[in-house]
C-alpha cells in the first residue's frame, strides 16, 4: 500500500520543482538584531546556550564528538546545534565575537567582586599544599601582586602574603593533600594571621578565570567534528549505535537542520564549507532512504517526519543536484509521508484524540511542507493551506490559551479543557513558533504571523527566570498562565509530568527542553523579513533589527515594539522595488505615513530608489479577548489584571505593587480550577471551571468588571523572577471570578491565610442578593471534567461528600463558595 501511494505520489511530482514559497525566507547570516532583541539574544548567549557546552555533560561529552554523554536518543546535542547555530551569525553580524566571562549565575564579572572586594580576607587561612614559596616564601612588591599570581595560575587556590617583612614575602596554596610539617599549610610567621591575630598577613581565595563565552567557536568545532566523523562507506552522520530501530532517524534530523543553517550562513563567503555540508546532508537523506526500506519510521522519527522532509526539500531548493539525486530525495520525502504519522487525519479528530504536545507543535505545519511536493494535495476537500489554518482554529477551541499556546502538560487534555491552570512543554513553545513561521512563509496566511508573534511575546519569554531576573539560566518545563507558585507541587494539576515541572532549573522533569529552547529567539529574528516573489521587501514580523536581502536592497526596523506603538521601517532598494509591511490583525487602527492601513493586510509602498522611510502607528487597543472571558489583552502582549473587588476598586489599577496586582489576577483562576488532592483531609476540592464563553461567578454587590487600562507588560528580557513577582509573567488571565478581600486573598505570596473559621455574618454577605435571578451552578465529574450550568443545586454539605467520595456533584456557586471557605478554614 505504501509503495502504491509512493510512485502515485511521485508520478505528480518528479516532472516539476517544488512549488515556491509565498514569501521566501532569508538565507541564515541576513538579519542583524537591534535593540531590546540584540540584548535579549546577548542575554541568551551569556546563559545556558552559551555555557552548556563548558559544563553540561550531554554537550560537552556529547558521542556527536567523541564522548559519552546524550545517549539514549542522540538529541541534546543536535537540538543544542540547531539553535545556537542562527543565534551566534545573529550575533556576529552584531558586532559581537565574544562575550566576556561570568562568576556562576549571578553574572558577577570575573575578578575582585563579592567575596572578594577586598585584597586579604578576614577569618580562616585556605588550606592546602604550599605550591610555590616553599618555606620562606618568595618576594614580591605587595600583596596585590601575590594575588595576582595566584590568579594566574590554574592550580593556585589561594594565597598568603607577610606584609611586615621587606620585601613582601609570598606563597599559594594548591589542592589537596592537607600541608603537612614538611609542606606547612600557612606561611612562617602568618600562622597567627589563621586565627585573625597577626596584622602582618594577608591572604585570600583564588576563583580560577572562567572561559570566555566563544559562541562560534563552539559551533565550528562540534559541526567540523560532525562533518569529519561521517561514516566514509554510507555517508550516515553521528553515532549509528542502532540501524535496524525506525526511531534511529530522529537524532541526526536536527544535525540536518544545524548543517543548512550554518551552510546558509557560510554560503557567501565560504563556498567550500556550504558545498561540504550540503553534501554530509545529501549523503545522510540518501542512507536513511535505504535504510528506511527494511526499518520503517517508528516512534519520534515517524511523529516528526516533517523536519527530515524540509531539510530535503532544502538540498532540492539550494545544493547542487543531478537529476538522479533529486528524483531520490522527492522519493524519500514521499516516503516519509507515507510512513510518517497521519497529521492530516489527527487534526481532523481534535479533540476527541491525544498526542504529545511537542509532536503537535512539529505537525502543525506538516500540511504547508507537504504542499510544497504536491500542491494539489488535499484531506477532506480541504487544500494544505486550509488545513493549516484549521489546525490552528481546532487547537485554540480545544486548548487555546492566551498566549497563543495550546495545552499539552505533556499530552494534549482528555477529556479537552482550555483551563489556565494546565500546562504546556517549552519544547512545545519554541517547536509551535517554528512551525507557525514556516507555515507563514509558505502559504503567505497573514494569521499564521500574527500568532508567531503572539507566541513569541508571551510563551516564550514567560517560562524563564534568574536570581537577576529573565537572564535564561533557568527554565520550567512546564509554563501556565495561572502558575501561581514555582514549586515542588504535589498534588499538582497538570496530568503526565513530575512535581518539579514548573520549577526554574537546569533540566526540570527532562533534560530535552534545556537542550531545545535554544531555537526560539534566533529562528523568530530570522523570521521577521521575506523576500517576495516580485522581488519585493517584506516586513512579516515586528521587532527592531536590520536585514540585507540577496537583491542587495536593505530594509532597517527602529522600533520598542512589543512595548510601543510604534515602528520607522527605512528601506534602501532600487527604484520600483515594491515594500510590504505587514499590518497584524488585531490593528483596526493602524497607519502607514499617517495614511490608515487595513488590519490583517501586507500595506504596500514602493521604493523611489533612495533611503525611503515608512512611518508605521499600530494604535493597539485594550480589550478583551475574547469579550466574555476575563483575558485582557493589549496586542501583541496579553496582560493580566484583576477584576475590581469593591467600589473603590473599580477605577483601574491605581493602588499597590503590580506585583500585587498579577499576584491577584492569578490568584482569580484557583476558585476555577480543576481537581486538588489534599492528603491531610483526604478529600479532593472541585473548584469550578468554566468554558470560555460563560463565567464561572456569584452575582456580587455591584457591577464586576474588568479594570486594565493601564498594565504594561514587561520585556521579554526581564520575564518575572521565580515565584515572587508574576507581575512580569505575559499573559496571566482570570477565567472565573475574583475571590473576595476576605480571607487569602488579603495575603501576598508566601503568607499564610486565617486558620479560623469565617463568622456566620460573613457568610451571609457572600450570599445572593434580592433580584439576581435564578443562581448559577457548578457541576463537575472526574471523568467528564468541571463545567458550568447545572440547575441542581445542593447544600454545602453534600458538596463536601460528593468531593470526599470523588462522585458526579453539583452546587450553586454561592453554596459552592460557602462549602469551599468551611474546607480552606479546616486547615
Amino acid at each position: 500500500h505504501n509503495r502504491a501511494m509512493l510512485l502515485a505520489t511521485l508520478g505528480l511530482c518528479t516532472a516539476v520543482p517544488l512549488q515556491p514559497y509565498a514569501y521566501q525566507p532569508l538565507p541564515v547570516g541576513s538579519v542583524t538584531p537591534k535593540g531590546w532583541l540584540l540584548k535579549q539574544l546577548t542575554l541568551q548567549a551569556e546563559g545556558l546556550s552559551g555555557h552548556l557546552a563548558q559544563f553540561w555533560h550531554d554537550i560537552m561529552s556529547s558521542v556527536w564528538i567523541g564522548g559519552s554523554g546524550d545517549g539514549g536518543l542522540h538529541e541534546r546535542t543536535p537540538y543544542w546545534l540547531n539553535g545556537v547555530i542562527p543565534l551566534a551569525f545573529l550575533l556576529r553580524n552584531a558586532g559581537i565575537d565574544e562575550l566576556p566571562p561570568v562568576a556562576g549565575i549571578y553574572k558577577a564579572p570575573w575578578g575582585r567582586h563579592g567575596w572578594m572586594s577586598t585584597l586579604c580576607e578576614s577569618g580562616g587561612e585556605v588550606r592546602g599544599a604550599v605550591i610555590a614559596g616553599g618555606v620562606a616564601g618568595y618576594p614580591v612588591e605587595s600583596a596585590a601582586e601575590c594575588r595576582d599570581d595566584c590568579a594566574a595560575r590554574s592550580d593556585c587556590v589561594g594565597y598568603a602574603a607577610e606584609t611586615c617583612s621587606a620585601p613582601v614575602r609570598c606563597w599559594h596554596k594548591g589542592q589537596l593533600p592537607q600541608a603537612t610539617a614538611a609542606s606547612p599549610a600557612a606561611p612562617v610567621g602568618g600562622k597567627e594571621a589563621a586565627a585573625g591575630v597577626s596584622t602582618c598577613a594577608c591572604h585570600g581565595r583564588n576563583i580560577p578565570k572562567p572561559t570566555p563565552v566563544d559562541l562560534m567557536g563552539q559551533v565550528e568545532r562540534y559541526v567540523e567534528i560532525i562533518l569529519a566523523h561521517a561514516n566514509a562507506t554510507s555517508g550516515w552522520l553521528g553515532p549509528d549505535s542502532s540501524p535496524a530501530s525506525g526511531g534511529q532517524y530522529w537524532g541526526p534530523s536536527n544535525v540536518l537542520q544545524a548543517l543548512w543553517q550554518w551552510a546558509e550562513a557560510k554560503r557567501e563567503g565560504d563556498e567550500a564549507a556550504f558545498s561540504k555540508a550540503s553534501r554530509a546532508m545529501l549523503l545522510h537523506l540518501l542512507e536513511q532512504r535505504r535504510r528506511m526500506a527494511k526499518a520503517p519510521l517508528a516512534s519520534w522519527a515517524k511523529a516528526r517526519w516533517i523536519d527530515m522532509a524540509k531539510s530535503a526539500e532544502w538540498l532540492i531548493d539550494n545544493a547542487r543536484l543531478t537529476d538522479a539525486q533529486r528524483g531520490e530525495l522527492l522519493e524519500l520525502i514521499a516516503l516519509l509521508k507515507a510512513q510518517g504519522e497521519d497529521w492530516d487525519g489527527w487534526f481532523e479528530a481534535v479533540p476527541r484524540t491525544s498526542n504529545h504536545n511537542v509532536n503537535v507543535a512539529q505537525g502543525l505545519k506538516s500540511a504547508a511542507v507537504w504542499w510544497r511536493f504536491n500542491s494539489s494535495a488535499s484531506h477532506a476537500n480541504l487544500s494544505m493551506a486550509q488545513l493549516s489554518l484549521r489546525r490552528m482554529r481546532k487547537l485554540d477551541a480545544a486548548y487555546g490559551q492566551p498566549t497563543g499556546m495550546y495545552l499539552g502538560d505533556e499530552i494534549t487534555p482528555v477529556p479537552h479543557t482550555r483551563s489556565p491552570s494546565r500546562g504546556i512543554e517549552l519544547c512545545g513553545v519554541v517547536e509551535a513558533l517554528y512551525s507557525y513561521e514556516a507555515m507563514y512563509s509558505v502559504h503567505g496566511t497573514l494569521a499564521f504571523a500574527d500568532r508567531a508573534e503572539r507566541i513569541a511575546y508571551n510563551a516564550l519569554p514567560a517560562t524563564w527566570a534568574s536570581p537577576t531576573g529573565g537572564d535564561m539560566w533557568a527554565h520550567q518545563y512546564l509554563q501556565a498562565v495561572n502558575e501561581i507558585n514555582a514549586i515542588k507541587a504535589s498534588p499538582h494539576v497538570w496530568q503526565h509530568d513530575n512535581a518539579f515541572s514548573e520549577t526554574y532549573g537546569l533540566e526540570p522533569n527532562f533534560g530535552c527542553c534545556t537542550a531545545n529552547f535554544h531555537q526560539g529567539w534566533p529562528k523568530f529574528a530570522n523570521s521577521l523579513f521575506h523576500s517576495a516573489p516580485d522581488g519585493g521587501v517584506v516586513v512579516s514580523m515586528w521587532a527592531p533589527a536590520a536585514a540585507k536581502l540577496p537583491s542587495g536592497a536593505t530594509v532597517e526596523v527602529d522600533t520598542t515594539y512589543p512595548f510601543g506603538d510604534d515602528a520607522t521601517v527605512t528601506v534602501r532598494a532600487a527604484a520600483g522595488t515594491p515594500v510590504y509591511l505587514r499590518i497584524p490583525g488585531w490593528a483596526v487602527k493602524a497607519t502607514v505615513n499617517g495614511a490608515a492601513a487595513a488590519n490583517g493586510t501586507l500595506f504596500r509602498g514602493v521604493a523611489t530608489g533612495g533611503a525611503d522611510v515608512f512611518a508605521v502607528a499600530f494604535r493597539s487597543e485594550t480589550r478583551r479577548d475574547p469579550p466574555t472571558s476575563a483575558e485582557i489583552r493589549r496586542d501583541p502582549p496579553a496582560v493580566g489584571a484583576p477584576q475590581s473587588r469593591s467600589a473603590g476598586r473599580r477605577r483601574g489599577l491605581s493602588g499597590g505593587t503590580a506585583a500585587r496586582r498579577a499576584f491577584t489576577a492569578a490568584r482569580c483562576s484557583t476558585r476555577c480550577r480543576s481537581r486538588q488532592t489534599t492528603p491531610s483531609m483526604r478529600t479532593t476540592l472541585v473548584r469550578p471551571t468554566c468554558p470560555p464563553t460563560t463565567t464561572c461567578s456569584r452575582p456580587a454587590r455591584g457591577a464586576l468588571r474588568s479594570t486594565s487600562t493601564q498594565h504594561r507588560p514587561a520585556p521579554p528580557f526581564a520575564s518575572r523572577a521565580v515565584a515572587t513577582d508574576p507581575a512580569r509573567r505575559h499573559g496571566i488571565t482570570a477565567t472565573g471570578r475574583p475571590r473576595s478581600q476576605r480571607g487569602s486573598d488579603r495575603f501576598p505570596p508566601g503568607a499564610s491565610p486565617p486558620t479560623r473559621p469565617r463568622s456566620r455574618r460573613v457568610r451571609q454577605r457572600a450570599t445572593r442578593p434580592p433580584g439576581a435571578g435564578p443562581p448559577r451552578c457548578a457541576i463537575w465529574s472526574p471523568t467528564e471534567g468541571p463545567s458550568c450550568g447545572s440547575a441542581s443545586c445542593p447544600s454545602p454539605s453534600l458538596v463536601l461528600q460528593a468531593m470526599g467520595r470523588g462522585l458526579r456533584g453539583s452546587v450553586s456557586i454561592e453554596s459552592c463558595y460557602e462549602a469551599r471557605e468551611r474546607y480552606e478554614s479546616a486547615f
